[in-house]
């Protein structure tokens, strides 16, 4: 008898064994027979979460409509930097079929569209965290979709999302007041009237990162440092206007700031 195939798969095998494999090893383990490839395809099927984000250079389409093709109960889903393989298609092939997805990061993810986050806005309403650093490609409109369907969100990196302004910004301070983490490194449109409206209503703010955001000044930062009395982390490098007389305060506090 095969000792591996005799652990209990859903107490040891799956949570032990295969949580610890790289994809390509749980693939290669698939193929050394029948018996193999029924338990890796039920493996899939109950796995709630699906990383590739260390992996995405060995993923194929192919690989990936296997992984995903039975799955209706994902929560967590890491696509970091699955560029050169992932589109609409395949994303929403998931997204239409796990309605309980709470963490997403598509960063880098530069063949999707707003097709993607408008069906996703859709069908899952449920999302606590979501990484869509880097995707140039989203516009203002489908933003607004996104996080006035998901008001539960704590944790949003839209880093790098050129288009986003201070509508799109103070409509999220609005809709998402229990954000804890906001990271908009290099949105370059945003002012000091995004960050006083993420002050004013984002008051469960931990971490908060505005590097590279050169229309923010010293009048925004202070009333941030006055209402999140729970920040602890704040990046403002590249931010010319910003300056020890906002700074200061924040720092007897223990707040970590990267200037």
């Amino acid at each position: 008898m095969d000792m591996l195939l005799a652990l209990p798969f859903h107490d040891v095998l799956f949570p032990k064994i295969l949580d610890f494999l790289s994809i390509k090893e749980v693939f290669l383990l698939r193929e050394v027979s029948k018996k193999y490839q029924t338990t890796v395809d039920e493996y899939f099927m109950t796995c709630r979460k699906l990383q590739l984000a260390e992996h995405s250079c060995d993923v194929t389409p192919e690989a990936f409509l296997l992984m995903t093709k039975k799955n209706n109960i994902l929560q967590e889903l890491n696509l970091n930097n699955s560029k050169h393989w992932l589109d609409d298609n395949l994303f929403l092939s998931v997204v239409c079929r796990c309605p309980m997805l709470k963490n997403v990061d598509i960063t880098n993810c530069s063949r999707l569209t707003n097709r993607s986050l408008h069906t996703l806005a859709s069908y899952c309403q449920f999302l606590t965290r979501l990484s869509i650093h880097g995707c140039h490609w989203i516009d203002k409109d489908t933003f607004k979709v996104v996080i006035s369907s998901n008001q539960n969100l704590i944790d949003v990196d839209a880093s790098g999302c050129w288009s986003l302004d201070d509508d799109c910004i103070i409509t999220m301070a609005a809709k998402c007041t229990k954000l804890k983490k906001l990271a908009l490194v290099n949105v370059y449109p945003i002012t000091d009237r995004s960050i006083d409206s993420l002050a004013l209503n984002c008051k469960h703010l931990t971490t908060l990162k505005v590097s590279g955001c050169w229309r923010i000044t010293n009048t925004s930062i202070g009333k941030i440092g006055e209402y999140c009395k729970k920040l602890h982390l704040l990046h403002v490098k590249d931010c010319r206007d910003i300056s020890e007389s906002s700074l200061a305060r924040l720092r007897v506090r223990n707040v970590v700031i990267d200037k």
